[in-house]
Parts: C-alpha cells; structure tokens; sequence
C-alpha cells in the first residue's frame, strides 16, 4: 500500500476512531443517565400517587371518627347500651339472636318491623341526611352498640347483629377499638371504589359502639386515572395478594407480571424495567400506607348476614411508561449524530487525501534521495526548503550525509590512532612489570650486604653507625615492598581469570584466619552477618576483604577493635559494609585514600606503604 494511502487510512483513524468512540460512550452515558433519570422520575411518581391515595383514606377515616364524636351518635348508642345494663350475658345473646333471626324472616317475607323502626329513627334519618345531600361520595351508613346490635341505618341491612361479622370484630378489637377500612372492589353501578371506614365509638376511652361508612372514593380514580398527556402510560391499582382493583391506560393484563409479583414480594417502593409480551417498559411501583383488608371466600359464610373472611392487605400503585415513549428523544439524537457523523467521515476522508499528498510527496524525494547516497554519492543532498518537520527531516539528513563523509574521511585516522593506544597501553604494562621486576636484584643484593654489615660489625660501631645502618635497612625493605606493590598495581585488570559466583563467607573466613595472630594480639571482636555470592574473582574478594578488615585492625584505637560486617541488597546488587572502632578519617580525605601510595600519616606510625585500598 502506498504511503499516501497510508497516510490517509491513518488520518482517518487518528480522526474518527476517537471520534466514533466519544460518540458511543456519550450515547452510552446518556441513555445511562436517563435510563436512571426515568427510573427516579417513575418511582417518584408511583410514590406521589400512593400518597395521594393514603391521604384520601385518611380523610375518610378522619371523616367517620369526626361523625362518631358527635352528641347524636354518643346518646344514640350509650341509650342502646342501657338495654344491657344488669342483665345476665345468656339473656343478653339470645335477645340479639332472636331479633336477628326475626330481622331476617321477616325482611324475606316483606320487611321487618324492627328495620323500620330502627330505619325511621331520628338518628337514622340524621345519617340519611349524608347520603342525600352527596349521593356520588356516600353509600350506607349505619350504627351498632357494644353488642353488634344494629342502632342507625340508612338503609335496611340484611340482618340485625353485626357482631358476628369480620368488619365488626376488627374495629371493636375485644374492647381495644381499632380502624378498620374494608375494600369492596370497583363498583361498575355507581362508578366508583367502594371502601368500607369502620370506626369504634368511644367514650372516655371505653368503646361502646361501631360505626362503619361505605365511602364512593372516587378521587382515587382520578389519581389512577391517564389524561391525553399521559397515553403511553399505564397505571395499576393492586392488592398486595396479586389481583387488580383498577386500571388505567394500556390493555388489561389480567393480572400481574413476574417482574410486579416481584416487587409485592420485595415490599419496598422502587423502579425496574417490566415487560408485557413484545413491550418493555420503565416501572415505578410503591404502596398506599393504609391498611385495607380486603374479602376472601369463606366456605361457612352467609352472604351479607355472616361468616364473611377479611384478610390484611395493602394497595400498591404501579406506574408503567414503555421505553421506545421514554428513550423518543435520545432516539432522535441518535439519528442526529449518526447523520453528523457520516458528514464528518466524508469530509475527514477529502482532507486526509489532501494532507496525504503533502506528506507523501517530500517523503518521495526523500526515499530517491536515501537510494542515491546509498550507491555512493554522498555529495548529494535532498534539498527540501519546506519550513514543516518534512523540511527538518530533508535538512537534518543532508546534514547527516555531511557528518558521514566527515566522518568516513577519518575513519582510518581513528583506527590508527586506536592502535596506536593499544600498543602504548601494553608497553606501559610491560615497562612497570621490567621495571619493578629488574631492580628487585640490586636492592636484593643493597639489603643482603647491609644485613650482614649489621651483624658482623653490630656493637663494634658507635650508635650512630648503629642506627645509619638501620636506616639503610628499613629504607631497602620499604623500597622492597613498594617495588612489590608497584608490581601488583601494574597487575590490575589485566587478569585473564573470568568472573564467576564466589561465596564470600568461606573467603571472609580464610582471610580471618590469616589475620588471626592479629586479631588475638589486639583482642578484637569481628561480628559479621551471612554474606552473599557475587559474581567476581576469587582473588579480588579475597584481597578486597583482607586490606579491609586488614586496615580495621591496625587503624585501630585505644579500645580493643569492634568490626561489624554486613550485606544488604539493594535491588539487584549487594552492598557489604564494614564498619569499626577504629581512628576513622575527615570527610575531606574519603578520596585521597583510594589513590596509589597516598597516606595519612608518617611512615613510621602505621607500617604498609598506601597503595592496598588503590588495588582495591
């Protein structure tokens, strides 16, 4: 491919890889942030809707205790409860049991005399009064004593003892008194819910009857209810058992979905995406906090007369917006940006053939320039004046053929004069050896006669001679040792020996041995952690830690010498230390030890002539 095809593929990616891939993640982060978005809005909304509902109970609720407080319904039923005042519990039950069953013979063979009476009672006519003035938000309305016995009606009920039936007991809790909201369903005849208040009439604390109201709630439709703003959405009123009270918007499932019976088993307020065959949708769900106990069948009842079975139950309000509704605007920007997208592709493509054929071309002249001065030519140049980093390019290689032919006409030079160095390098060697070597003999023979001057003259001189032929003496035996040790420097780094892995501790306890005559004369202590294998000579570890536990020894101080030596690693490398008692050394001579026959003291204060820690 060629290089301005290259170029162009590659300005290409450099440009809308990124991009594509911003674009992607923005639309990812986006449909992300709104998907979250609609899952708090939806919640909010269900949660609003099931407060909206509990209000509305509550203001039922608040309605019948408001009407069992009042001096009509207090003397109505305390003059009821009189009738039992004194009376044996026997004589009391079957009083009620017979007006009851009287109640209801009668009431089948026309209509009861005790209902009328009961029905046309002022207080009842009172009560009447409720479901007159507002028809659309009362049904019926009636009063019992203590005993379940019937006190006020609106409407001639089917029986006379409410006491046996479930409503009754909840509300009059064995004497407690408890709210008790009864759900009666939809009803389609009158077009509204129908909830059953039931409220204990108390007085001083003490509950001596039960009122209950059959309230038309139909403000909670209206909450349920979906206006023309909100046609995709759907909306359910539910028990907690699974079956439906209401519905609005949407076609009627017939019950719930997984994802709904999930969420009444869950029993907490929140958001999830739901499904209806084809259709996904955003749901938000939460519960009325009211309690609504609602009928289940019962085998033994009587319908409307006893036995009925109330089971605990709650409302749940789902809320439910399909997500093609809810992601309509991140659809369209979407479309937008993949319209944009393409546009931006097209136009990246013709500017990336134009850049291409800018690049392409002083590379060209390059690439003929390389294949000119590679056969030999290198007084050709490319000559590109360009100001861009493809003129810098051409400019610095004519500079780099410029410097090769500078530097190939000194190439042999170089070589010779390397040679040259070599051949210095090996006869300094060999002169230091000759040197070092050659007057080993004379000063052999200055210090053997000397020697046997001393002894053979030795107490026949004055002290004097004595002491000038000492000095001869010690000057030929440190002339000898320098000489030595000139011998051994000369020697460094010329060993042929090849590195390997010696274990310093073994050399570490050879080189205390030899030093043990010292260590024992001086009482020394040498306290040493397990040393390591290094990668050298065997002779250059060993001469390395002789001069230095060597020089611990004799630069010693008036207390017996405490050497201390360690190993450390430090990454891949080993740092032996060794550290003493000893005199020590000012910072400024740390360098000066290290160089050949440098000392910092007299020669007679410390024997050696300063060139061990140099060969070091």
């Amino acid at each position: 491919m060629k290089l301005k095809y290259k170029l162009t593929l590659a300005f290409l990616l450099v440009t809308m890889v990124p991009i594509l891939l911003i674009t992607g993640v923005s639309l990812w982060q986006g449909s992300q942030a709104l998907r979250t978005e609609i899952g708090i809005e939806i919640s909010t909304l269900a949660r609003s809707k099931a407060e909206a509902i509990g209000l509305i109970l509550q203001s039922r609720i608040t309605e019948a205790q408001v009407l069992a407080e009042t001096p009509e319904v207090q003397r109505a039923v305390s003059a009821a409860n009189v009738a039992y005042e004194g009376r044996d519990e026997a004589a009391i039950k079957a009083e009620i049991s017979g007006k009851d069953e009287t109640w209801i013979r009668e009431k089948k063979a026309g209509g009861s005399a005790l209902a009328k009476r009961i029905f046309g009672a002022p207080l009842s006519q009172h009560l009447a009064t409720y479901t007159r003035r507002d028809p659309s938000r009362y049904g019926e309305i009636f009063l019992t004593d203590r005993r379940g016995g019937a006190v006020a009606i609106t409407k001639i009920l089917s029986d006379y003892d409410q006491a046996d039936e479930g409503w009754w007991g909840g509300c009059f809790a064995a004497g407690e008194g408890a709210i008790f909201v009864d759900d009666r369903g939809y009803d389609e005849t009158v077009g509204a819910l129908v909830v059953g208040v039931v409220v204990p009439v108390k007085s001083h604390d003490e509950v001596i009857g039960v009122l209950k109201i059959n309230f038309k709630v139909r403000d909670v439709l209206n909450v349920v209810a979906v206006d023309e703003n909100q046609r995709h959405t759907r909306i359910k009123l539910v028990r907690e058992q699974g079956s439906v009270v209401i519905q609005a918007g949407g076609e009627d499932d017939h019950g719930l979905t997984e994802k709904e019976q999930e969420a009444l088993a869950d029993g907490t307020a929140g958001s999830a995406t739901n499904s209806h065959g084809q259709e996904q949708s955003f749901m938000g769900y939460g519960p009325v906090k009211i309690d609504v106990s609602f009928r289940v069948p019962n085998p033994g009842e009587r319908k409307g007369i006893s036995g009925e079975l109330w089971v605990p139950s709650r409302w749940w309000i789902f809320v439910e917006i399909p997500l093609e509704v809810a992601f309509a605007s991140l659809t369209r920007s979407l479309w937008f940006t993949l319209g944009a997208t393409v546009l931006a592709l097209l136009c990246a493509f013709l500017l990336a053939l134009a850049v291409a054929r800018t690049v392409s071309r002083p590379i060209q002249r390059l690439q003929e320039g390389t294949e000119v001065i590679g056969g030999g030519d290198l007084d050709h140049r490319v000559g590109t004046y360009a100001r861009d980093e493809i003129g810098q390019l051409s400019r610095a290689f004519d500079s780099m053929v410029e410097q090769i032919q500078a530097i190939t006409a000194s190439r042999d030079e170089l070589d010779q004069l390397r040679l040259e160095l070599e051949r210095s390098n090996k006869d300094l060697e060999q002169f230091a050896y000759v040197s070092s070597h050659d007057l080993q003999e004379p000063l052999r023979t200055v210090t053997n006669f000397v020697q046997l001057l001393a002894s053979r003259y030795e107490g026949q001189l004055d002290e004097k001679g004595d002491d000038y032929i000492r000095f001869i003496v010690d000057g030929a035996t440190r002339m000898k040792q320098l000489i030595n040790d000139l011998l051994a420097y000369s020697r460094v780094g010329s060993s042929s020996e090849p590195a390997v892995l010696v274990a310093c501790q073994p050399v570490l306890d050879e080189v205390l041995d030899d030093l043990s005559a010292v260590i024992k004369e001086s009482d020394a202590q040498v306290l040493w952690a397990p040393l390591p294998e290094v990668l050298a000579t065997p002779m250059a570890v060993r001469q390395l830690l002789h001069n230095v536990v060597g020089n611990a020894l004799k630069y010693r101080g008036e207390a017996p010498p405490e050497i201390h030596i360690a190993a450390v690693q430090e990454g891949g490398e080993w740092h032996i230390s060794v550290r003493d008692n000893g005199i020590g050394l000012k910072p400024e001579y740390a360098e000066k030890i290290f160089v050949i026959f440098e000392r910092l003291h007299t020669v007679g204060t410390y024997p050696g002539t300063g060139i061990g820690l140099a060969i070091c």
